[in-house]
């Protein structure tokens, strides 16, 4: 079994470490984990051209399909993308709105068990918003959203971390309740990936 981290990050910081944990857990969990780094690849904007309806693939010549026809191939998927401005980072978006010839080949990510991970500077800086688009994503590609189901009094269900502290700042890499949060969720994609194979 495989998870498939994948890093909308331009930089190795705060979702890439809340990733990198959550690899981690699925490993733990018994899992085989890849990294994906959208930032090692050239992905050109989408042009609303629509050939991937006709011809089920894209026109661009980049390298978008040596990317994304690693995804079926996953048992489960986790992409992870800090709040810029409110919103997924550029390569992120690039990357889920370029992907749409995967749904249009015949729904080639149905069913799959996918999880969101996002980080903010300041608490309620957008991440929140980046889950969503995340797992809207998700749905519209037919996959099936994995959230965390730690302790329903004190552990969220999305895994969010945070640079603020009530005394200043941090890195999100020393958030370690979200850290922890994150390696959780990691175990449970391999816990439900086992359940629907």
């Amino acid at each position: 079994m495989q998870i498939l981290g994948v890093n909308g990050s331009p930089v190795q910081r705060g979702s890439y470490a809340l990733l990198q944990e959550a690899l981690k857990g699925a490993r733990r969990a018994g899992a085989d984990s890849a990294f994906l780094d959208l930032n090692d690849y050239t992905i050109e904007h989408c042009q609303g051209c629509d050939s991937c309806l006709k011809a089920e693939s894209c026109v661009q010549e980049d390298e978008l399909e040596d990317v994304a026809d690693r995804l079926p191939r996953a048992d489960g998927l986790i992409f992870a993308a800090p709040s810029h401005f409110g919103s997924v980072p550029a390569a992120m978006k690039n990357f889920m709105d370029r992907t749409r010839y995967l749904k249009m080949k015949g729904h080639m990510l149905q069913d799959k068990p996918f999880a969101a991970l996002s980080s903010s500077g300041l608490k309620h800086g957008g991440a929140e918003h980046v889950i969503s688009s995340l797992h809207y994503y998700a749905l519209l590609q037919g996959m099936v959203i994995v959230g965390g189901v730690g302790d329903p009094r004190f552990e969220p269900s999305s895994v969010i971390g945070t640079r603020k502290t009530d005394d200043g700042f941090r890195r999100v890499s020393q958030d370690t309740e979200a850290l922890k949060l994150a390696g959780k969720l990691g175990e449970r994609m391999v816990e439900i990936s086992e359940k629907m194979q």
